[in-house]
């Protein structure tokens, strides 16, 4: 009896180890807008692009798992207008990072598919500028945002270490609040406060975010100098004091 426990709790213990790993990956976005307006003696033309990157890394643990996230983000908006007599063009550029530390949990499996619940806790800064006529930024505003929300995410093992994930952003439910200071105004500040569904952080580019996930399976790596040859079939091996 003693021996069976023992050997029950090794196997499990086993079980557990097979299930746990670390993995890193990254996420990209890429958006692009292009508006355009025509009168009769004018026109006006609005370019909106916003990229980018969140490197990721974590520890599975069964169902469970924690990590962080470092985010990047760039947007431009270039609006140029034309008229009879005359012409003007407008940048507003506006740079972010932050660290997004995060705990998500596995609650289905379909095969190779699998759906997990991602809450995440986002510290961002940053700062925008904004210029006329190709000359440089007249005013700059620093920006900060504190926020947690819950993101539903979508899993797809594509090969054996490699998942391919996609963040279902228009269903996330969060708070967020957003500190804005002009640079010629330092004594004042702008303050939104958002609680609701599409909660996404700032960072995130659209509705949907696409990254992929590498695991480093455990199982896959053996202790130094343990012998983890298969013995062969017909040979006894015996453990003293078992």
């Amino acid at each position: 009896m003693k021996n069976f426990v023992f050997t029950l709790t090794l196997a499990s213990f086993a079980t557990i180890l097979q299930a746990q790993s670390w993995f890193v990956g990254s996420s990209f976005g890429y958006k692009r807008n292009v508006q355009e307006l025509r009168g009769s003696n004018w026109n006006t033309k609005e370019t909106f692009t916003k990229t980018s990157i969140v490197p990721t890394f974590g520890y599975q643990m069964s169902r469970f798992a924690v990590g962080g996230s470092i985010g990047f983000m760039y947007e431009s908006t270039v609006r140029e207008s034309t008229w009879v007599g005359g012409q003007n063009r407008r940048v507003r550029n506006t740079f972010l990072w932050g660290i997004q530390p995060f705990v998500r949990y596995t609650f289905a499996e379909f095969g190779r598919f699998s759906v997990f619940a991602k809450a995440e806790i986002h510290i961002l800064s940053g700062n925008t500028s904004v210029s006329f006529d190709r000359q440089p930024a007249e005013n700059e505003y620093s920006l900060n945002s504190l926020g947690i929300n819950i993101v539903p995410v979508l899993s797809y093992n594509l090969f054996r270490n490699i998942n391919l994930e996609v963040a279902l952003n228009f269903m996330s439910l969060g708070w967020k609040r957003t500190r804005t200071v002009s640079d010629q105004r330092p004594n004042e500040e702008i303050i939104n406060r958002y609680f609701g569904l599409n909660s996404a952080n700032l960072i995130d580019v659209s509705a949907i975010s696409v990254g992929f996930i590498y695991k480093f399976a455990e199982s896959d790596r053996s202790p130094r100098g343990r012998d983890t040859r298969t013995p062969r079939p017909g040979r006894i091996i015996t453990v003293p004091g078992l």
